[in-house]
């Protein structure tokens, strides 16, 4: 059932912790976006079920995850991402979107210098006069726009009815992605294949 007042197009509840999972190919273009992400070693802190670590796996790139919930039977530590004091080379998230800008900002301050921090965002997350200061930071450095929308079931459903459940995504998305430490131009756009 469809919530109203909620633009959710896709015939489900909204998930309360916003656990989405994210497809394959969404995290797959991110990785070879030209290439310059590799080789890289980074943390997920909002990992879920670990597609993000996962996929990195696949494709050589070190990576750890951890969440706020032990959702991936014990393969990542439980920890809240707000209250995380570590300093990663790189993070790289699907945040729920209620705290994604809290994620963000957190995120830049626990990154090394240089390292990027890249956040998987709904389109109209980049529509906001409220988040305009956080784009207009000097390290904002692209914002790379997914040319197919992902299939981006919750999580709940996905445990039960596996990928089957997936079907085409029903809203857009871009990663956006912050250098930390570096002045960027202003951001560039690009669009994923």
């Amino acid at each position: 059932m469809t919530i109203k007042g909620n633009n959710r197009d896709s015939g489900y509840e909204r998930d309360p912790y916003d656990f989405y999972v994210e497809d394959v190919p969404c995290v797959v273009s991110f990785f070879e976006a030209g290439g310059w992400f590799r080789p890289i070693v980074a943390h997920d802190p909002c990992c879920g079920n670990g597609n993000i670590p996962s996929v990195a796996a696949s494709l050589g790139i070190e990576m750890t995850g951890a969440d706020l919930i032990n959702r991936a039977a014990g393969r990542y530590p439980v920890r809240d991402f707000l209250a995380d004091e570590i300093v990663y080379p790189n993070i790289i998230t699907n945040p729920p979107y209620k705290i994604a800008e809290e994620i963000i900002r957190h995120a830049l301050s626990h990154v090394h210098p240089g390292g990027l921090v890249a956040a998987l965002v709904m389109e109209k997350f980049l529509y906001s006069q409220g988040r305009q200061p956080l784009f207009a930071l000097r390290e904002c450095e692209k914002v790379l726009i997914l040319s197919r929308r992902p299939s981006m079931p919750p999580g709940k459903l996905l445990a039960e009815k596996g990928e089957a459940c997936r079907g085409g995504g029903f809203a857009n998305y871009a990663w956006v992605v912050w250098r930390v430490g570096k002045a960027a131009p202003g951001a560039s756009i690009a669009w994923l294949p």
